[in-house]
Order: C-alpha cells, then sequence, then structure tokens
C-alpha cells in the first residue's frame, strides 16, 4: 500500500529530478522570449543589451538567494518577480525609444526625476559638471561608470535597478527569518524565507520603482543591508568580517539617499539655513529613524 501511495505522489507530484528539470526549462523559455520580444520591440541592439543586462541581474539575485536559502519555493518566487520584472522594464524601454520617438542612448523619458538623473549623469560623464537638480552621488556615479564601461544606454542603470530590486526582496526574507528564528523552528525557517519573499514583491509599488530610473531601489537595498547586520547583533549572534562590510555598504548607500536634496546643482554645495535642516529631518525621519526604530519595537512585537 505504502508503494502504491508512493508512486501515485510522484506521478501527481513528480520527483526532484522532475522539478529540477521543469524549473530550468521555464527559466529557458523566459530567456528565449525575452530575447525575441526585446528585438522585436526595441530593435536588434537594444534588445540585445536588454537580454544580455536582464539576464546578469537575475543571475546575480540568484546566486544571492542560493546562499541564504535553499528553498524550491524561494527560486520559483524570485524567477516570477523577475520575469514582472523584466516585461516591465521591456515595455518601458519601447516607450523610451519606439514609441516616444527616443533612442537607448537619448531616450524620452516621462518621469520627472527618471528624466534629471539621466540627464545628470550624462552632464557628469561628459564634463564632470551637473547643471540643474538636486546632486544624487550614488545613482549619478553608477549611471556613469556603467556608460563608461558598455556605453551610453537607458537600459544598463534600468537593469541596475532590477538587481537591487530582486536583491532587496531576497534580503526581506532574510531579515524575517534572523528575527523571527526564536519563534519557529528550524523547519519552518525555509517557510518564513518564503513568505516574507512573495508578501515583499507583493508591492506592486516596490517592483514599480525598480522598473523606472529612480534611487529607491538602491535605499531598498541600503537598509535591509544595515537592519540585517543590527538584527543579528540584536539577536546576539557574532558578526563575520563580510557581514561588517555589508554594514558599512549599506550605511553608504543610504548616506546617499541622505545627502540627496542636501546638495543643489550647479554649484554642488550645501543648502543653507533652515531649508537644510528641513530637508536633513525629512530624510533622517524617513531613513535613519526606521533604521533605528525597527529593532526597537521588533521587542515588542517579536
Amino acid at each position: 500500500m505504502n508503494e502504491k501511495y508512493r508512486k501515485i505522489k510522484v506521478i501527481i507530484m513528480g520527483n526532484k529530478e522532475n522539478k529540477e528539470l521543469f524549473f530550468n526549462s521555464c527559466r529557458a523559455t523566459a530567456f528565449v522570449a525575452l530575447a525575441v520580444f526585446s528585438v522585436l520591440l526595441c530593435g536588434a541592439e537594444t534588445g540585445l543589451q536588454l537580454t544580455v543586462s536582464l539576464t546578469v541581474a537575475y543571475s546575480v539575485a540568484a546566486w544571492l538567494l542560493g546562499r541564504h536559502s535553499a528553498s524550491k519555493a524561494g527560486k520559483w518566487v524570485l524567477f516570477v518577480v523577475a520575469v514582472v520584472m523584466t516585461a516591465g522594464v521591456v515595455l518601458n524601454v519601447w516607450e523610451y525609444t519606439s514609441v516616444l520617438g527616443g533612442t537607448a542612448a537619448y531616450p524620452v523619458l516621462n518621469n520627472i526625476d527618471a528624466s534629471r538623473f539621466f540627464r545628470n549623469a550624462a552632464e557628469f560623464m561628459t564634463d564632470g559638471t551637473v547643471s540643474s537638480g538636486r546632486f544624487t552621488p550614488g545613482m549619478i556615479w553608477s549611471m556613469a561608470a556603467l556608460w563608461c564601461v558598455f556605453g551610453k544606454s537607458i537600459v544598463y542603470p534600468l537593469a541596475l535597478n532590477v538587481m537591487l530590486t530582486l536583491i532587496a526582496v531576497v534580503l526581506s526574507g532574510s531579515l524575517s527569518r534572523i528575527l523571527l528564528a526564536d519563534k519557529a523552528s528550524v523547519k519552518h525557517s525555509d517557510g518564513i524565507f518564503v513568505l516574507a519573499m512573495a508578501l515583499t514583491a507583493a508591492v506592486c509599488h516596490f517592483l514599480g520603482q525598480g522598473m523606472v530610473l529612480l534611487k529607491e531601489p538602491m535605499v531598498y537595498v541600503g537598509f535591509l543591508m544595515t537592519i540585517i547586520v543590527l538584527a543579528r547583533l540584536y539577536k546576539g549572534r557574532r558578526m563575520t568580517a563580510s557581514q561588517w562590510v555589508q554594514f558599512v555598504t549599506g550605511c553608504v548607500l543610504l548616506l546617499d539617499a541622505y545627502v540627496c536634496g542636501l546638495v543643489d546643482a550647479p554649484a554642488l554645495t550645501p543648502r543653507s539655513g533652515a531649508a537644510n535642516v528641513g530637508v536633513a529631518a525629512r530624510n533622517g525621519s524617513r531613513y535613519g529613524g526606521v533604521l533605528c526604530g525597527s529593532l526597537t519595537h521588533s521587542r515588542l512585537w517579536i
């Protein structure tokens, strides 16, 4: 009877090898679909840029997930999120180029902040100056670095934002598992990890910001990198050198978001007086306050 039940279960649910084969087949199909639709909608050159850069973005996040969790469900969650974001980025690039009459190097961006980031990065790469708008060092330097290596294109900074958003999804699972470690058994830890990933990815506004040229994905990753280390310290765990590097990196990313708005172009000089204090208070309450308050409230809720 048990042998018969086992055979029926294998037929219905499939064995481990078949599940892995099915998952890899889905990924291969998604890759082919990405390549075909990118080329058809955006042209051969831009389509190739989209295919390669978005595949790399997903691969980095999948590698990070493998280091944090071996859950098959987690792989599916990340894959589905990556497919949704990839489709959104391809459609956005299609709109910026073919629909509105731009090119990958000179896109027509309909988001004010995205247009400012792109213009400022292009000016900074050309002559090292920024003519207008708030100076955001992290965004501008990362975009200029990508363009120096791969050439000027809207595709590469968008792919970077996709990668950061996918990494933030993975880190949200890691943070939840750390905070709930003493409330759940080891058996359920992967379930907590996957559930946190799914709930984070279900926030449409969160995913939408990752498909547009905005600084928010960098903020989310910096916040999660920092608070994961603080959560480990809160739980009394020992820290390794790599985790301290993670903490410092997260602080730098958050500092970049904090600085945004304190410095104006073209002079790139700090604001003065009450305006500077107001911006500092706003950014500090948005990022620093949440960072410091999360672990304090965790004592009440966890």
